[in-house]
C-alpha cells in the first residue's frame, strides 16, 4: 500500500491500516504506535478492534521493480540535488585540467559514505536522500577503505582461482563475486563491517532472505541502471561541448548511483523482516504515561467524531477529562463534542465549568463569546454557579453585553445557596440596569435583595444610594 491518506485528518499520512475494515489512521489518530503501553498486539482499530498494521509495513509495499519511476526521481530531491551540484560546481569551477580530475576523485571517495548512507536510510523506510551536510559529517567506519577491502578481497579471489586453477574457474568466481557484489555492499550499509560484508556466508543468508528470484531481479536491474552513464556518454555526451564533458559524465555517474543504491536500500526496506533489520523508530523514546494517555484518548475522538459516534466519543473525552481536570483544550474540545449531542442539560452545565475556567485563565472574551452561543442555542440557559455568575457578570459588563447579563443571572439566588458571590453579581446587575439599561426601578429591587439578604456585603454603601435614588 502506497502511503496514501489518513481517513479521519485532512492532509495527514497514513501510519496504521486496518486490513479487516480497510481503514487508514494517522499518527494523530494512533500516536506513538510502539509504544509498550499499547500493550503486546499493539495498536487495534478504533472502529472494529482489529489489530493494526503499520502502514510502511514491508507487506503493503510495492515490490521494488514496480516503483522504478519513483527510483528515479530520488535524485531530485533537494537533497540530492545539493550533493550533485557541489561535485558538478567544482569541475565548471575547476575547468578540465588536473585540478578538476583531482577534485572529482576526492569527492568520488567522500561520496562513498554518502552512498552507503542514502541506501542504510532507504532500508530504514526514510523516503528522501539524506542531506549535505552527510558529506561533512566524519565517518567512524572508514567505509571507503572498506570499500577497497571488499573489492581487494574479491579481486584477490578471481586471481587465486587463476593461479590455483585455470582462467575457466578464475571466469566463473568472476561471474559470483559479480553476482554477489549488490548483496556485498548492501551487507556493507547495514554491518559496516567489510569482512562479513564479503562473507559468502552473510551474503548467501542476505540472498536467501530476499529469495533466489528477487535477488536476481535486482541484480538485473542494478546492471541495466548501472549502464546509464556509458549510455549518456554515448549518445548525449558527444552532442555537447567538450568544456562539459568531463563535468556532465560526473554527475551523470552521481545520479545514476544514487538510483542504484535507493534501489537497493528500498529491496532491503521491502525484505527487512525476513532479513532482520531493526526498525530505529522503534528505538525512538516513548511518550511517558499521561502523555500517552492524553494522545490514545484525543485520538480516539477524532476518529469516533468523524463517524458520528458522539456517544463513545464523549465516552472517551470524560474518561480523559477525568484525568486533566483543568485542561483548557480538552475542555474546549469537549465543548465542541457536546453541541453535537441532544445533550441539552450536559451542554449548559459544562459551559458553566468551561467558562469559570477560561475566566480564571482571563480569557474574558472566549468566556462571553461561550456564554453567547449556548444562551443563543438555548433560550433557558441561565448560569448555576455563583461563583462562575459573579465573574461572568464582570466580564459581560466590560464587553457591554448588558442584556445577556441580565438574562443569564435571572433569579439566580434561586438556583445556587447563598454565597457572597451572589451579591458581588447581583451588584453588577444591579448597576447595569440602573446604568447602560435605564431600568431604575429593577435597579432597586436587585438592591434592596442584596440589602436584605446579605446586609454586611462590601458594596452595602453604594447599593444603599442606589435605593434612595
Amino acid at each position: 500500500m502506497a502511503r496514501t491518506a489518513c481517513d479521519f485528518v485532512k492532509g495527514a499520512k497514513a501510519a496504521w491500516y486496518c486490513d479487516h475494515c480497510d481503514t487508514k489512521y494517522s499518527e494523530q489518530c494512533i500516536p506513538d504506535g510502539t509504544n509498550a503501553m499499547w500493550g503486546r498486539a499493539g495498536p487495534v482499530c478504533i472502529l472494529c478492534h482489529s489489530p493494526l498494521i503499520p502502514a510502511d509495513d514491508p507487506r503493503l509495499q510495492l515490490p521494488f521493480w514496480q516503483v522504478l519511476p519513483y527510483l528515479f526521481i530520488y535524485p531530485l530531491h533537494i537533497n540530492a540535488l545539493l550533493v550533485m551540484l557541489v561535485g558538478v560546481g567544482g569541475i565548471f569551477a575547476l575547468g578540465n585540467g588536473l585540478l578538476a580530475i583531482s577534485y572529482a576523485l576526492i569527492f568520488s571517495i567522500i561520496l562513498v559514505k554518502y552512498y552507503v548512507s542514502l541506501l542504510a536510510d532507504r532500508a530504514q523506510g526514510r523516503r528522501w536522500p539524506p542531506g549535505l551536510i552527510t558529506l561533512a559529517k566524519p565517518d567512524p567506519h572508514w567505509l571507503f577503505l572498506q570499500m577497497v577491502v571488499i573489492y581487494a578481497l574479491f579481486a584477490a579471489a578471481i586471481v587465486a582461482a587463476a593461479i590455483l586453477a585455470d582462467v575457466r574457474v578464475a571466469l566463473g568466481v568472476g561471474a559470483l563475486v559479480a553476482a554477489a557484489l549488490p548483496a556485498s555492499i548492501m551487507i556493507l550499509a547495514l554491518e559496516k563491517n567489510c569482512l562479513r560484508a564479503a562473507n559468502p556466508l552473510d551474503i548467501i543468508n542476505l540472498i536467501g532472505a530476499m529469495g533466489f528470484g528477487p535477488y536476481i531481479a535486482l541484480w538485473i536491474l542494478t546492471a541495466v541502471i548501472g549502464l546509464g552513464p556509458v549510455a549518456l556518454e554515448h549518445w548525449l555526451i558527444p552532442a555537447l561541448d567538450t568544456s562539459y564533458h568531463f563535468a556532465v559524465a560526473v554527475g551523470a555517474g552521481i545520479y545514476f548511483s544514487m538510483v542504484i543504491h535507493a534501489l537497493m536500500g528500498y529491496a532491503l526496506y521491502q525484505y527487512r523482516d525476513a532479513i532482520g533489520i531493526v526498525d530505529m523508530a522503534s528505538e525512538e523514546k516513548s511518550l511517558d504515561e499521561p502523555a500517552f494517555q492524553r494522545a490514545r484518548s484525543l485520538g480516539a475522538v477524532i476518529v469516533l467524531e468523524k463517524t458520528g459516534d458522539y456517544v463513545r466519543a464523549r465516552e472517551q473525552m470524560r474518561s480523559l477529562l477525568d484525568i486533566c481536570r483543568d485542561d483548557l483544550d480538552l475542555h474546549r474540545h469537549y465543548q465542541r463534542l457536546l453541541l453535537n449531542t441532544q445533550d441539552e442539560q450536559a451542554i449548559a452545565r459544562h459551559t458553566d465549568y468551561l467558562a469559570g475556567l477560561l475566566l480564571e485563565a482571563g480569557r474574558q472574551g472566549e468566556a462571553v463569546a461561550l456564554l453567547r452561543q449556548t444562551s443563543e442555542r438555548q433560550s433557558d440557559y441561565r448560569i448555576a454557579s455563583a461563583a462562575v455568575a459573579a465573574a461572568a457578570a464582570e466580564a459581560l459588563g466590560k464587553a457591554k453585553e448588558y442584556r445577556l447579563l441580565v438574562k443569564l443571572l435571572a433569579n439566580l439566588h434561586k438556583r445556587v445557596a447563598p454565597d457572597q458571590s451572589v451579591a458581588t453579581a447581583y451588584t453588577l446587575l444591579a448597576k447595569a440596569l440602573a446604568g447602560p439599561l435605564g431600568e431604575p426601578e429593577k435597579a432597586r429591587a436587585v438592591a434592596a435583595y442584596i440589602l436584605k439578604h446579605y446586609p454586611q456585603a462590601p458594596q452595602a454603601k453604594s447599593l444603599k444610594r442606589l435605593v434612595r435614588v
